[in-house]
């Protein structure tokens, strides 16, 4: 007898209370957050609904303390567009320090807790989520997936590559929208300050849909996870530097994996800066 069968079966007084019993304990495990603090103080809340979502709170300072110090360098009013944003602990650090952020996140799981965590802290006037995957083109495909979890990683749209730039097969698929960053920075008619991209293999056809959005002076500095292993690693990076950005910064979040090889890095580019007139020849 299945658990539906027994309820029916109950006298309807004990079976109300049951009801309602387990949607309180739905209601609560829905409910359930886990704190992130930085430097002993707490910042933010975060909805904990796996250990992977509690692995992120618990790691903020200590997985990637240069994306941190590279925001913590933003001057006041500038904007953020946080490219695979996952459930949003940068976007939600960048609108604790008082910044505007644009959050793209595609996977239907993570963009619900983004959304979530964005409210719960009182952020919605700083940082808005939209649910695109960002693509050379405007293109409508499936999201690939070998991690369905809540606050899980590891997706490609469009094609199933991981971040290493090879095959894989999906646990699960779903469709989004996709859209290029020059073609949603038109739309939303606010070119970013600062673009932070962590899209695991598929970096090559978002900088290829960002020409515009790289070559306007308002755009100060990128951050993108890349492994230098893929095959379309130095073409990345020729797209930024044409684009007039110099590599500031280099860091791998695993120092054994990094020696190896086998670990992607954060590049964090800045754009250079103009000669003078006078100095130019």
């Amino acid at each position: 007898m299945t658990p539906s069968e027994l309820l029916k079966k109950l006298p309807s007084k004990v079976s109300t209370k049951l009801a309602k019993l387990k949607n309180t304990i739905f209601a609560s495990l829905l409910e359930r957050k886990v704190i992130v603090r930085h430097q002993g103080k707490k910042i933010f809340s975060m909805r904990n609904y796996t250990w992977t979502t509690e692995k992120r709170a618990r790691t903020f300072e200590t997985k990637e303390p240069e994306t941190l110090r590279w925001i913590d360098g933003f001057s006041n009013d500038e904007t953020l567009m946080d490219i695979g944003a996952n459930v949003g602990i940068y976007t939600l650090y960048a609108a604790y320090r008082g910044h505007k952020v644009v959050a793209l996140e595609p996977d239907a799981l993570n963009f619900a807790l983004l959304n979530l965590n964005i409210k719960d802290n009182n952020f919605s006037e700083l940082s808005t989520a939209y649910p695109f995957s960002l693509h050379r083109d405007s293109v409508i495909a499936e999201l690939h997936m070998q991690d369905y979890n809540w606050g899980g990683s590891q997706k490609s749209f469009g094609r199933s590559v991981d971040w290493q730039g090879k095959p894989f097969t999906a646990s699960f698929s779903q469709g989004s929208a996709g859209i290029s960053v020059d073609e949603f920075v038109a739309k939303t008619d606010n070119c970013p300050d600062h673009i932070k991209i962590d899209v695991d293999g598929n970096e090559t056809l978002v900088l290829e849909g960002a020409p515009k959005t790289l070559a306007n002076p308002k755009l100060k500095s990128i951050l993108i996870e890349l492994y230098s292993g893929h095959e379309e690693y130095e073409h990345c990076i020729e797209l930024i530097a044409n684009a007039g950005f110099t590599l500031n910064e280099r860091v791998g979040w695993a120092k054994k994996a990094r020696k190896n090889h086998t670990a992607t890095e954060n590049h964090i580019f800045f754009r250079t800066p103009a000669k003078p007139a006078a100095l130019e020849k």
